[in-house]
């Protein structure tokens, strides 16, 4: 067995520390290599994220800006259509509104196209004008040879919603009135013949609170309506 000297067994030792901080050392480098990596792939990953959403962002504020540059455009048109100032839709939330007063504007064209125009003779609509802009609707009507009489709704907290019409009234003429008030916003939930024999040449545009809770009729399901049933709530306006 050798035995070692002071200065041998001194410089194993000092030796052995340094092999010891090597390791450390080698150690927090590893360590310190992946913080970095780690830190790194963040970084790209944070970078990646940041760039994603700025290009959402983006993509966002060019959608919004579409979308009002085609609301800003449809403005006039609406107001062309007879929609109130008040009903001007400011968002796209009455999407579905505007998409039915677009086919209202069409089925009027197509009529109006149509080698013999239907024209009504000696037919009068009743209607309470709110929410509409008058002027326009009735020059809409009279394209069509309608005339009107202006009433007082009983109903007044109820939005004009159904059209009916009498006996002697053909059922095209009552389309008509339902298109031209769909074109300026108004939402028609329905059409029916009238209950009252007086009113046979007669179209009443008024707020039934039966319709009230129904989905509105969209254009192109009006255009293929043949069969109408009578109005279960009978004329809502004071004579």
């Amino acid at each position: 067995m050798t035995t070692l000297t002071k200065e041998e067994s001194f410089r194993n030792t000092l030796e052995e520390i340094a092999a010891r901080d090597r390791r450390r050392h080698r150690i927090a480098l590893a360590l310190t290599v992946a913080l970095i990596v780690a830190a790194g792939c963040w970084l790209a990953i944070s970078a990646l994220q940041v760039r994603k959403l700025n290009q959402q962002s983006a993509a966002l504020e060019a959608h919004i800006r579409t979308g009002n540059d085609i609301l800003a455009a449809l403005i006039p048109l609406l107001k062309d259509f007879g929609w109130a100032g008040s009903k001007i839709p400011k968002d796209f939330k009455d999407i579905n509104r505007i998409k039915r007063s677009v086919e209202a504007d069409d089925q009027l064209t197509r009529l109006r196209l149509e080698t013999r125009p239907p024209q009504a003779r000696n037919i009068t609509i009743e209607y309470f004008q709110k929410d509409v802009d008058g002027t326009k609707v009735e020059a809409a009507l009279r394209e069509f040879g309608l005339s009107f009489a202006e009433r007082v709704p009983l109903v007044p907290d109820v939005p004009v919603n159904d059209v009916v019409f009498g006996d002697d009234v053909p059922p095209e003429n009552a389309k008509i009135v339902a298109y031209v008030l769909i074109r300026a916003g108004v939402d028609i939930k329905g059409i029916h013949r009238s209950n009252i024999p007086s009113k046979s040449r007669i179209v009443q545009v008024i707020a039934s609170r039966i319709a009230a809770d129904e989905e509105p009729l969209s254009p192109d399901n009006i255009s293929l309506m043949s069969s109408f049933d009578r109005d279960p709530a009978g004329a809502n306006f004071s004579n």
